[in-house]
């Protein structure tokens, strides 16, 4: 499933290196994963999953944006 984003609050959302979202999703597709804090156990167990996939989640060309 595509769900398309006004391109306007795309480009006010910045990553901590200055990047914007929208620059960032016309370079890749971008998987987008929030996640609550790093005490969570929900997202402790969801960051371990990327950590496994990453290669292959890269390798399809996707890019990761963690918020």
């Amino acid at each position: 499933m595509t769900i398309q984003l006004d391109p306007e609050k795309l480009a006010q959302l910045q990553t901590q290196h200055g990047d914007n979202l929208l620059e960032l999703s016309n370079t890749l597709p971008r998987l987008v994963v929030f996640l609550r804090h790093s005490g969570c156990t929900f997202c402790r167990e969801a960051l371990a999953d990327l950590k496994k996939q990453r290669k292959q989640i890269e390798s399809e060309g996707v890019g990761l944006v963690l918020v």
